[in-house]
């Protein structure tokens, strides 16, 4: 099967629904936040198994800390959001994104958090899928991690361990997306 041939096999219309699933809103009824709906064109390349996901464990930040950021919500971004981003931040400088910011300008939008110096998007929540397709078709290797909204705790009130997405695809999956998001956009979907 050819991913770009936009075959709709009921598994890849699965595969691209799940993933639009994670990059929009619940029950606010925003629904799709995708400008190029991507999600569509990415679907085949998850069946071909070129964009695959990959479950990474953030740690929590203390509830302390959790307090304090939750503090700062505001009507732009909720308290869960923000935590969320903390943490991300935290866990990426841990994992040698030393330069790891909030709220950071780069290619293809403005990031939760982003690392220059190791390349590193971290969306946090419902997050646009057009990120991720920009990502893959930036010209040098980028890495993207999506921390969906979760539960921050426990019933105990103990912080619980966050869970991320990282998305890991083929070196050469940026040119043939292109061309499949270019195929839509004449296509006129």
């Amino acid at each position: 099967m050819n991913p770009g041939s936009g075959s709709r096999s009921p598994y890849l219309r699965y595969a691209s629904y799940r993933l639009e699933e994670l990059f929009t809103r619940g029950g606010d009824s925003w629904g799709s936040r995708s400008i190029l709906n991507a999600s569509l064109s990415l679907g085949p390349f998850i069946t071909a198994g070129r964009l695959r996901m990959a479950l990474r464990e953030i740690p929590p930040l203390s509830a302390a800390e959790d307090k304090l950021i939750s503090s700062f919500a505001n009507r732009r971004e909720s308290a869960m959001h923000l935590v969320l981003k903390r943490a991300a931040r935290t866990w990426m400088r841990r994992n040698g994104a030393r330069d790891a910011e909030e709220e950071v300008f780069g290619y293809g939008g403005r990031f939760d958090v982003y690392s220059a110096k190791a390349d590193w998007i971290a969306e946090v929540g419902h997050s646009n899928v057009d990120k991720l397709a920009y990502a893959i078709m930036k010209p040098t290797p980028q890495r993207f991690t999506l921390v969906p909204y979760q539960h921050l705790m426990w019933r105990t009130g103990k912080p619980r361990r966050l869970l991320g997405i990282d998305f890991v695809w083929d070196a050469d999956l940026g040119p043939d997306l292109a061309a499949a998001l270019e195929a839509q956009r004449k296509a006129g979907r």
